[in-house]
């Protein structure tokens, strides 16, 4: 540049030898700099510009330096000259001339935008280097997008950050209010609001910085950080991508360009419940943080236990002593006891009273517990999700809502697996819930979304291979009239065999059969399934073993989902179809297996979040059953214990 600048001067001469030069620029400074910076972006090559990009681009940093403004590259008048108060000559001397600060100013900025124009070309035309934290089409939308535009800076004017690059700064600022690692954009914090870049290059990587930032928080924001995959391969959500091409465009064309990036984060109710509930969970001193109860033995009404204060302040109720203080004092009041009179005997704190049992109740119905208001294993467990530090617990369920469908449907069922509930939704409401049982942990139920086709009405249960092999051909092997007693058919070449006439010893080497269960009372999927054919062979069906859903443990399956009360749940489902009611769909009933095929397909959500708020706000948290959970945490960066 310095060559770049001799040269310039030496040009000027040169032109002042030739050909007089314009009257005014003779004494005014502020054309002959003008002139001579123009003479610079003409005579200086594009490699001296390049070669000084070769530093990471990092706004971060660029903008740390120290508040300065550029040197102007000649600066040959004293400022604030006071005009001469003579007959002005038709010359006017250097000397008598008063110089114009804002003109000056305004050049030295049209210079520097000028140069960090130029000095963006030279960074985008050397490609954008990969900081491991961009992916290339990231990359490649920005060197785009700043080609499209004449690479003309968009965050920085004259240095120093504009409207929109403080609104997009103050969005990183608040990234962790969302969910997303303030870390990413941690080092925003040295581009301060009133600084000044040092020099045109800094400029550029500054604004060429913040437009990859905002490409990536577009990213975080609808994909997330954490690949489902990556935590168990029976997560087969379709995750949400935003192409990289379209960010910056439609910011510069949003009214609202804070509210365009924001939007980048899920719309779903259940999000943004969290969002405000992180909000105050931060607002908490560590003194507010709750501490575990011990568990220990079973607790119930009428019972004297040393942790019973513990429970009524975790369920908000008022300390007892606190509240036979204030009644007696109330009763000294308008008492006319006598000093003869017998002294009323204090509430035992430890008493588990009726106020208690009752907030239980409830505590255990939220929790899709048994509420008979006995304090017992899974009660205390339920109790103690709620206790340490929940924030990064609240940010991994944050997490796993931006692995959820954009649009879950207007009509939908949600499978909450940690929860062992499902709930039919319209319009965001609830119009039907009810209790589920779920896979054992070694035949998890898989997390995925898809839509409902039919439901088959006295269905045959095809047993699952690993199912036929691992339990039932045990019991052939023994005796094969098992297969009768079981309701069971064996089908081999598409034909109904006797089991007495299979060797099931060859059998169990060379290949089992397919065996499938007729439909009856004892079948394993009851009178009714609804079916979403999917990857993983799971579905919702009924089940003759009733049992199972009064326990508060309820991953028993192997894998399917069975339900409570599945033809109330026929029905919640039939008011989605006009020429469907539930007594029609229970004429179906019979010896053999019928199709009822739905019109309108309806979007079906099994998911795992150990964390959601209630319609009364409060928030729920479900155990960790698979430890999907636990990964995700450890995926984040939080310690998952």
């Amino acid at each position: 540049m310095a060559t770049a600048f001799s040269t310039a001067l030496v040009g000027l001469s040169h032109a002042a030898d030739r050909a007089p030069l314009d009257l005014e620029c003779e004494i005014n400074p502020v054309c002959v700099e003008d002139a001579i910076a123009q003479a610079i972006l003409e005579i200086a090559p594009e490699t001296d510009t390049a070669a000084t990009s070769l530093v990471p681009i990092d706004p971060r940093l660029e903008l740390a330096l120290p508040t300065l403004t550029p040197e102007r590259p000649n600066t040959v008048v004293a400022r604030n000259l006071t005009p001469a108060t003579t007959t002005v000559a038709p010359v006017q001397s250097v000397d008598q001339y008063e110089i114009d600060e804002t003109a000056i100013a305004a050049r030295d900025a049209r210079m520097l935008d000028t140069l960090t124009r130029q000095s963006i070309a030279a960074i985008v035309g050397q490609g954008l280097e990969n900081d491991g934290e961009t992916t290339s089409q990231e990359r490649q939308a920005a060197e785009a997008f700043y080609a499209s535009r004449g690479h003309a800076p968009l965050f920085l004017t004259a240095g120093k950050l504009n409207e929109l690059g403080a609104t997009l700064l103050d969005v990183f600022e608040t990234a962790d209010s969302y969910g997303l690692n303030p870390v990413d954009f941690e080092n925003i914090a040295f581009i301060a609001k009133d600084g000044q870049a040092g020099d045109a290059m800094a400029a550029a990587r500054a604004d060429v910085g913040m437009t990859l930032w905002a490409i990536r928080y577009a990213r975080h924001a609808t994909t997330g950080r954490v690949n489902p995959s990556s935590i168990a391969s029976d997560i087969t959500l379709e995750r949400n991508f935003v192409d990289p091409s379209t960010v910056m465009p439609s910011l510069l064309a949003a009214s609202d360009p804070r509210q365009a990036l924001l939007s980048y984060h899920p719309p779903h109710e259940q999000f943004h419940a969290l969002r405000e509930e992180l909000a105050k969970l931060r607002q908490r001193s560590e003194t507010e943080i709750l501490q575990p109860i011990a568990e220990g033995g079973t607790i119930r009404l009428g019972d004297i236990d040393p942790r019973v204060p513990q429970l009524r302040e975790r369920l908000g109720l008022p300390d007892m002593m606190m509240t036979a203080s204030v009644d007696d004092a109330d009763v000294r009041l308008v008492s006319t006891r006598s000093d003869e009179d017998p002294v009323p005997t204090p509430p035992n704190p430890n008493l588990f009273d009726e106020t208690l049992d009752a907030a239980i109740k409830v505590f255990q119905a939220e929790h899709n517990l048994t509420a008979d208001g006995i304090v017992g294993p899974a009660t205390f467990a339920a109790l103690n999700e709620q206790a340490g530090d929940l924030v990064p617990h609240i940010i991994a369920n944050m997490e796993r809502w931006r692995w959820m469908p954009r649009e879950l449907g207007d009509f939908h069922v949600i499978a909450n697996v940690p929860e062992y509930r499902l709930w039919v939704m319209r319009d965001g409401e609830s119009i039907f819930t009810t209790r589920t049982v779920v896979g054992q942990r070694r035949h998890r139920t898989a997390i995925f979304s898809d839509e409902m086709e039919y439901m088959a009405v006295n269905p045959y249960w095809n047993v699952p291979s690993s199912i036929a092999r691992n339990e039932i051909l045990p019991r052939l092997l023994q005796d094969p009239g098992y297969a009768h007693r079981g309701n069971y058919e064996v089908i081999y070449n598409g034909q109904t065999v006797d089991p007495f006439a299979i060797n099931w010893h060859a059998a169990a080497e060379l290949g089992m059969p397919r065996i499938r269960q007729r439909p009856g009372a004892r079948n394993a999927l009851g009178e009714i399934k609804f079916m979403f054919p999917n990857q993983h062979a799971i579905y919702f069906h009924d089940t003759p073993s009733r049992g199972l859903f009064g326990r508060d443990q309820r991953a028993f399956s192997h894998g399917c989902v069975r339900v409570l009360d599945p033809w109330a749940f026929a029905e919640a489902l039939l008011t989605n179809e006009p020429d469907w009611d539930l007594a029609r769909a229970r004429s179906l009933q019979g010896p053999s297996e019928r199709n009822l095929i739905l019109d309108n397909h309806i979007q079906v959500h099994l998911t795992y979040f150990t964390a959601r708020v209630n319609d009364e706000g409060r928030l729920i948290m479900a155990r960790d059953i698979y430890g999907h959970h636990g990964r995700v945490l450890d995926a984040l960066g939080f310690a998952s214990s």
